[in-house]
């Protein structure tokens, strides 16, 4: 139902456009437009022309291509219903699984976005097809359907009647709704870990301490790691777990795969292999690896299992000297698409007492990147720099003699963080001196060292795994497939983008919703990738939603105020976007009142 009403806020009358549609049996406004004050709009044109059924009241423009085609394939996979399956009822208003499928969606479509969600929301057709109201849409909210997810649901496995979180039970029926629909090889998956995720608070047993919920401003922040496998092709999640309260990567490994034994397997059934694909950030230390290589953080599997679970990682110049020092020109061209200029070198190397397959590979595009990015550093670098000699010149002069009397110590230490980052400090030279009881700085820089560093390093990676079997392109692959997986969650899992109200903190509970969250958003990211593949559509998912982004959608009210007359149409956009509005029928099926 579609009405025009007045209502009066601090005196003052307004009109308001309002939708109403029956949700759980009761009528509920699920769209709300404020036109403006009464005395304003009959200003600007004549109250009997506005309540003429010819006269345009007002025009509306919404983000469209990109949300109707997530939200078609949310509708696809029934992920609405799947998720309230496994939720507490709610009695009144949009549903568990209606308010997440909507946050995943506001995550796949807009990553890298800083601003509010709600404000995200109301500028798209997302109200209108989730039966949200815009006005309704906010983080508390979210939270408030979010936390009805029953944590501790006895669901029967393959292993029997056990306590199982209800997020394992979700990504069951999730995955085997995708398998029903796409052709999908679990037989090799790649595990990727990341810690994206970061948060304020201490612990006690595994669990969040301070009474109340509030956030102790003593505490450091905590990086929370948890592991996401996903198949070879597309990068499609499987199914992904994260263990709030281990203390090191060490047992956070240890505990993902010992719930990877009792959940994983009975979602993806028969898996051939596990590849755990580690990168340097995830590493708490030295201490951590020897415990993966050792074969320690598999010491609770069966014997006759431990073969599935292999691992790749990244080698340190300094933990292998001769795989770093092959020339370039030793290196043998990766065959295909995919690795179109990157060429690898390989041979056995010694790691913590194992013998394993190394692989150091060179990518031109790497390199370009990194050393656009150190003459960055270094210009900051020698700014500050520039300012510090000025100041020590200016105190030597006794034009500056506030503060605390500088030492070649302290200095030192300035300098050294000013060059702390990569390699600034091989290519400024700095000398810090005393003189006539006045330390003074002198700095230089070394282009013969960006050289140096640009030819022996730059562009290169080394990796270690024990599939001694892969070839070089799968080795790179699975690498190349980990840091793809990193910087997409590096980008949708960050706290900012769903906090909790200020006087609440992260529980192990939202943690686990979060995560979820933007699981559900990258698996919705890489299905519709491998969609559009069956269409003979090959496209990256940034371009994807970028061009699908420029088809809006305008909404116009006509008439007056008993019955106001609403028509919907589509601005253009690229071939390819229009060409899918066609294919996926988003016109018939979202945009109501079309001419």
């Amino acid at each position: 139902m579609k009405d025009i009403t007045i209502k009066t806020v601090y005196g003052i009358d307004y009109y308001y456009y309002e939708e109403t549609e029956l949700i759980d049996g009761k009528p509920t406004v699920v769209r709300k437009k404020r036109l403006g004050a009464v005395e304003d709009l009959a200003a600007k044109i004549k109250v009997p022309a506005m309540l003429s059924r010819k006269e345009e009241l007002f025009s509306e423009e919404f983000e469209f291509g990109a949300v109707a085609l997530m939200y078609d394939l949310a509708k696809k996979l029934n992920l609405v219903d799947i998720i309230d399956r496994h939720a507490t009822n709610v009695r009144t208003g949009p549903s568990v699984g209606s308010y997440m499928v909507a946050v995943a969606i506001y995550l796949a479509v807009a990553p890298s976005s800083s601003g509010d969600p709600q404000e995200w929301f109301e500028k798209t057709c997302l109200p209108l097809m989730t039966g949200i109201g815009g006005f309704r849409f906010s983080l508390q909210n979210f939270w408030a359907k979010a936390s009805k997810i029953d944590r501790d649901t006895l669901r029967a496995t393959l292993l029997g009647r056990v306590p199982v979180d209800s997020i394992w039970s979700i990504d069951e029926d999730i995955l085997s709704r995708v398998k029903d629909i796409y052709d999908i090889d679990v037989s090799n998956v790649i595990c990727c870990p990341t810690n994206s995720f970061a948060y304020v608070g201490g612990r006690d047993d595994g669990k969040l301490t301070a009474p109340g919920g509030h956030m102790p401003q003593e505490k450091k922040p905590h990086v929370e790691t948890f592991y996401i496998e996903v198949s070879t092709d597309y990068c499609i999640p499987i199914t992904h777990n994260g263990d709030p309260g281990a203390t090191n990567y060490a047992e956070e490994l240890a505990l993902h795969v010992d719930s990877r034994q009792r959940y994983c397997k009975p979602i993806v059934g028969k898996t051939n292999t596990v590849l755990l694909v580690l990168d340097r950030e995830n590493f708490c230390g030295d201490d951590d690896i020897r415990v993966l290589v050792s074969g320690n953080a598999l010491k609770n599997i069966p014997a006759a299992e431990k073969d599935i679970y292999h691992y790749l990682g990244l080698l340190r110049k300094s933990q292998a000297e001769s795989l770093w020092a092959v020339p370039k020109g030793e290196y043998v061209p990766l065959i295909g698409d995919r690795f179109t200029g990157l060429s690898a070198y390989r041979m056995e190397v010694e790691f913590f007492g194992q013998r394993l397959t190394g692989l150091i590979f060179n990518d031109p595009g790497l390199k370009e990147r990194q050393i656009e990015e150190i003459k960055i550093n270094v210009e900051k670098a020698k700014a500050k720099l520039q300012d510090l000699e000025e100041a020590l010149t200016r105190r030597a002069k006794g034009g500056d003699a506030e503060g605390t009397e500088p030492t070649v110590e302290s200095v030192g230490e300035c300098v050294e963080n000013i060059l702390k980052d990569e390699y600034v400090k091989d290519i400024l030279k700095c000398d810090i001196f005393e003189k006539n009881k006045n330390v003074l700085l002198k700095y230089s820089t070394s282009e013969q060292s960006l050289e140096l560093i640009s030819r022996d390093i730059l562009g290169k990676t080394a990796l270690y795994t024990n599939r001694h079997d892969y070839s070089n392109e799968e080795i790179v692959a699975a690498y190349l497939t980990a840091r793809h997986v990193g910087q997409e969650f590096a980008r949708m899992a960050d706290t900012k983008r769903l906090k909790p109200r200020q006087k609440f903190r992260w529980t192990d509970k939202r943690i686990k919703l979060h995560i979820f969250t933007c699981v559900l958003a990258y698996r919705l990211r890489a299905l519709l990738i491998k969609d559009l593949a069956t269409q003979g559509i090959d496209i990256g998912i940034d371009q994807l939603i970028s061009e699908m982004s420029e088809v809006k959608a305008v909404e116009t009210v006509y008439g007056g105020k008993e019955r106001p007359e609403v028509v919907a149409t589509l601005t253009g956009g690229s071939e390819l976007a229009q060409r899918l509005v066609e294919l996926y029928r988003l016109r018939e099926k979202y945009l109501g009142h079309t001419l």
